[in-house]
């Protein structure tokens, strides 16, 4: 009995010599610090992608087309009573044809709010030029009502208005004409400038169109309710179609502004569904 308690005794012995304690290891976090790539700031980004060569030309042909564009449009509406409608709307889409020709290589020739808008909802233009674009659509469209009103003031009258009232009660009927207007008009720039090998002629040809198909489907319906359909916001900031006497002034903002840019990007829209169905 004596040698078997020995034995445990040394077993155990030997089982505790056996044991290491292993000290306790501290965990320490890293928090690593995550810098801007590069190290610019978001407004840096911003203007040096905007002061490349490439973007001021496109930003510059953006702001003389808008400005050939309201020009046409502010003389055709002024001497609407001179002009039929369909001559009107005929001017109008070749006006156009003809600035997409002129600088459709140099910026794709948006000349209108609601394209670029959708453009840049189907993201075919980047953030910084989309906004570079509207920037210089409203600055060219204000230069076009600026130099005309001045040649009026110099023949001793004043520039008639290119717009007419929203009829009371009949708010929500322009408002929906604008919207399907500009809808039409940025379905068929979509289509046409979505081909992969497209013919500027062409191009420019189908762009005009589909502002003439606009004025005709939309344009017609407010000219039946005594009112004005415009389809460019940059054309309506110009002309003043908020503040026109009679005119409710929200009313006009959700037409012009938001009836056409909504039109804009939902023309788009539908365009980019139907690339993506006729792909699969």
């Amino acid at each position: 009995m004596a040698k078997k308690k020995a034995s445990s005794k040394k077993t155990t012995a030997k089982k505790t010599e056996n044991t290491v304690v292993k000290p306790v290891q501290k965990t320490e976090t890293a928090v690593k610090v995550v810098r801007a790539k590069g190290g610019k700031s978001l407004s840096k980004t911003f203007i040096n992608k905007l002061t490349q060569p490439k973007s001021l030309a496109a930003i510059a042909a953006e702001f003389i087309g808008t400005f050939i564009l309201t020009s046409a449009v502010i003389v055709l509406t002024t001497y609407g009573n001179y002009i039929t409608l369909l001559g009107n709307i005929l001017l109008s889409g070749l006006v156009l044809a003809f600035i997409v020709l002129v600088i459709g290589k140099a910026s794709g020739a948006h000349v209108n709010p609601l394209i670029t808008a959708g453009a840049w909802a189907t993201r075919r233009i980047g953030h910084c030029r989309a906004l570079g674009y509207l920037i210089s659509q409203i600055l060219g469209a204000m230069l076009a009502l600026v130099l005309i009103s001045y040649f009026f003031s110099q023949s001793g009258q004043n520039l008639p208005a290119a717009v007419q009232k929203i009829p009371e009660g009949k708010e929500f009927a322009v408002l929906l004409a604008e919207f399907i207007g500009s809808m039409i008009f940025a379905f068929s720039v979509a289509q046409v400038t979505s081909q992969k090998q497209h013919n500027s002629t062409a191009v420019a040809l189908g762009v005009g169109g589909g502002l003439m198909l606009a004025l005709i489907i939309a344009g017609f319906a407010t000219t039946v309710i005594q009112a004005s359909s415009i389809f460019n916001p940059a054309v309506a900031i110009a002309i003043q179609a908020f503040t026109v006497e009679g005119t409710n002034t929200l009313w006009a903002i959700a037409t012009y502004l938001g009836g056409a840019l909504l039109g804009g990007i939902t023309g788009f829209g539908f365009s980019l569904l139907l690339q993506n169905n006729s792909e699969k």
